[in-house]
């Protein structure tokens, strides 16, 4: 997935290029490009972790097949800690400023948010990689791999949270 920002610039509609002609409309246009792209990353990011819930959520089914109930229950409170993590992301806030406010959220503070944005995407390949050693772990290593997917999850728990104290650092 490249720049979301640059994507959503290359297909804006004649009419949109237009309208940027209009004085002062052109740097909020920009904006709203910005914003968009976050939006568009942050939903993105939430698939993402639904697909690696959904791979977990399948493990636990054949684990509670086998009759290997322990690692399905500390499974299942990581799956929880998923969810969480999921809306927070979905839901973030993402600098949304209208047209005529007279607090402004600069360009560089939307990149910023922009940035950490992508950060959790780097994130979420190291809880996706944790997830599937947690898979293909044998027995004896469940305890071991079920740890460090947590601790994946508690460094997304961490990046949250500190886009979200950027974020209403930022806000108007």
């Amino acid at each position: 997935m490249g720049d979301l920002r640059d994507r959503i610039r290359h297909d804006e509609n004649a009419v949109q290029k237009l309208a940027d002609s209009i004085p002062g409309f052109k740097g909020y246009h920009e904006q709203e490009i910005r914003r968009s792209a976050d939006k568009l990353l942050r939903d993105h990011l939430a698939g993402l972790l639904d697909q690696i819930r959904q791979r977990l959520f399948r493990f636990q089914g054949e684990l509670r097949d086998r009759g290997e109930f322990k690692p399905v229950t500390d499974l299942d409170r990581l799956s929880r800690r998923l969810v969480r993590a999921r809306d927070r992301v979905e839901h973030a806030p993402y600098g949304y400023g209208g047209f005529l406010d007279a607090a402004k959220i600069g360009p560089e503070q939307l990149d910023r948010l922009y940035d950490y944005d992508l950060a959790l995407k780097e994130n979420l390949s190291q809880i996706d990689g944790a997830a599937e050693s947690v898979t293909q772990a044998a027995p004896d290593q469940y305890e071991t791999a079920i740890a460090s997917l947590g601790e994946a999850i508690d460094e997304l728990s961490r990046m949250i949270d500190a886009r979200s104290e950027t974020a209403a650092e930022l806000a108007p």
